[in-house]
């Protein structure tokens, strides 16, 4: 049997495969397909990406002006070329069968819509691509708005830690600055400025060419100051009038003054000090002495205290003045007393007694020529910067014997007799035991 020749099936030009699916279908009562509208300048939307001025690097420019242009072409005649070719070949192969070949139309149509589809997905994902290559940024915001566009964050950081430089100490103090407005860095795209030119802007792009925010700046100075000690006087029967002896020696303290200093735009706006004691001064406590000085009398004699109970009955051992009494003394203590007369004035022993020392030599440990008399066993007398001595070591004296005469040897600065009371050891103020 011959098979009948097919007639050829008309194809118009401005028919889709996909439009035809659906005009068939619609005759024969299955669910119609709505109409897949052609996607046209695909490749226009991804050049309209492509094309936004940017300043990022050359790698990204290449990527999104040259590549995905012929990333997009190949993807759309592809996808062409595969459906045409696939309407093509089943007509010219004489499908014997009509429904084989609307079934290979409808996989074209399936083949181009998803080639359609994936256009559309690669579209998308470029101009994404291409925000975030061409247009990455860090925003630096002023009270919620956009003032400056940089390209980093490390370059927005740097515009606004210049303006905050711009100011420092005034006082020598420790400076901390900070924005008087609310001040953030965020990412954002856009047209970047570069570090230099946001930071022109943010100082001179307000109103009449002022600053886009303000500084406030505070300073912290700490000082150190002396405080003086005061004196408190106190009297004491101990010393003569006169006389006077540090009982506790006076420390100045120590204040640290802290001084903050606060500014707007450089300008001073207040400041406030505070005091704290670092160290807290000592006063100094001196003595002050009350005690009557006993005087010369009539004839050159001497007037003492009248002695003391269970001492020896001693004398004045010279004729003279009280010239330095026993006690403080030119920042030491005197322990003794000077009477002070002309040179070769007679000197006597003041009680019966042994001579236990007796030194002509020259210095004799600053008493210069000096005799020592014990005259029992707990009081001994003794005489110094004598010019002359007239007894030697173990003769025996009695009270007012001549023991030789006044002079200054040894440290001594003029014609004196320096007389001590020691008892048990230690020396005593002689005048309580003198008449």
């Amino acid at each position: 049997m011959s098979k009948r020749k097919q007639k050829p099936q008309e194809i118009n030009e401005f028919e889709t495969p996909m439009t035809r699916r659906a005009s068939r279908q619609s005759g024969s009562g299955k669910k119609r397909h709505a109409e897949v509208p052609f996607i046209q300048g695909s490749t226009d939307r991804a050049d309209l990406v492509l094309a936004k001025p940017t300043r990022e690097k050359a790698a990204g420019n290449l990527f999104t002006r040259k590549i995905a242009p012929i990333f997009l072409s190949f993807a759309i005649v592809l996808a062409g070329v595969y459906g045409f070719a696939t309407v093509v070949l089943g007509q010219d192969n004489g499908t014997a069968s009509g429904a084989l070949n609307v079934a290979a139309s409808d996989q074209a149509s399936d083949t181009y819509a998803l080639g359609l589809e994936a256009v559309k997905n690669t579209d998308e994902n470029l101009m994404a691509v291409g925000n975030t290559v061409a247009g990455s940024g860090a925003a630096i915001l002023v009270d919620g708005q956009q003032i400056a566009l940089v390209n980093s964050e490390s370059e927005a950081n740097w515009v606004l830690d210049s303006i905050k430089n711009t100011y420092t100490a005034q006082n020598n103090g420790t400076l901390t600055s900070e924005f008087q407005e609310e001040v953030s860095v965020s990412a954002a795209a856009g047209d970047p400025l570069s570090r230099e030119e946001a930071l022109i802007k943010m100082t001179s792009g307000g109103a009449d060419n002022t600053a886009m925010v303000n500084v406030v700046s505070t300073e912290v100075v700490e000082t150190e100051k002396t405080v003086a000690y005061s004196t408190e006087k106190k009297n004491t029967d101990s010393l003569y009038k006169g006389e006077s002896k540090v009982e506790t020696k006076g420390v100045n303290g120590v204040t640290k003054t802290t001084t903050t200093i606060s500014y707007l735009n450089g300008e001073e706006t207040g400041r406030e000090s505070k005091d704290t004691v670092v160290t807290a001064p000592v006063n100094q406590v001196v003595l002050v002495g009350t005690k009557t000085r006993p005087t010369s009398s009539g004839g050159g004699s001497l007037s003492g205290g009248g002695g003391v109970s269970g001492a020896p009955s001693f004398r004045w051992p010279t004729s003279g003045r009280l010239s330095s009494p026993y006690g403080p003394r030119w920042g030491s203590f005197h322990y003794g007393i000077d009477i002070a007369n002309s040179y070769g004035t007679p000197i006597y022993a003041a009680a019966d007694g042994t001579v236990t020392e007796s030194d002509d030599s020259g210095w004799g440990g600053g008493y210069g020529y000096h005799i020592t008399i014990r005259h029992n066993g707990t009081y001994s007398t003794r005489y110094a910067h004598m010019s002359k001595l007239s007894v030697r070591v173990g003769a025996s004296v009695s009270k007012g014997q001549l023991i030789g005469y006044m002079g200054s040897t040894g440290d001594s600065t003029g014609n004196h007799l320096h007389f001590e009371v020691i008892k048990n050891g230690s020396r005593v103020d002689p005048v309580p035991y003198l008449p």
